[in-house]
């Protein structure tokens, strides 16, 4: 999204820029990450060997198993993802020549690749040919997974901006 802002200012040609994007479902400060593992699960910073945001829940593994707490639950307490980060409407970057993620794949052994753009197709058809990637149709199972893995994120980020605008914000005269 900041190099858009950047190419309507002149900064930036996109033409001379290949854009990925990663699906998102939103970031934690590492404050507030903090405090949460420590208030929320009462785990010990040190013994945390991963954080993740996954199917609307914050968890942390730990050698001692998972601890986890709905997003949604967090955020009520002044805790979770960003403030922007609630609000955002692209989950999943379209805007991009090629989103990827996690979301929809049926084996860890992929990554769900979209293509946005003209030129990444044909990138990607040479890739192919090169032998250099692997590509196969999502599953019908998958695409549903992540239909439904973005639709609420987005259902949540809209009425995230509905509660905390401005009257008026948003209208054109």
């Amino acid at each position: 999204m900041g190099l858009y802002e950047l190419a309507k200012r002149g900064e930036v040609r996109l033409e001379n820029i290949l854009l990925l994007g990663l699906n998102c479902g939103g970031s934690i400060s590492p404050e507030t990450a903090r405090k949460m593992i420590v208030e929320k699960f009462s785990v010990d910073l040190d013994s945390v060997k991963k954080e993740r945001i996954s199917k609307g829940k914050f968890i942390v593994e730990t050698p001692a198993g998972e601890f986890s707490a709905p997003m949604d639950e967090l955020e009520g307490g002044n805790l979770g993802r960003r403030s922007n980060c609630r609000r955002c409407k692209l989950k999943i970057p379209r805007q991009a020549d090629l989103a990827c993620g996690e979301w929809g794949i049926m084996s860890m052994e992929a990554t769900f690749v979209e293509v946005c753009s003209a030129r990444v197709a044909e990138l990607f058809e040479q890739a192919k040919t090169a032998g250099v990637v692997e590509t196969f149709f999502p599953a019908p199972k998958g695409l549903e997974v992540r239909r439904k893995i973005e639709q609420p994120m987005l259902n949540l980020a809209e009425a995230r901006r509905r509660k905390t605008s401005r009257p008026g914000e948003g209208k054109t005269a």
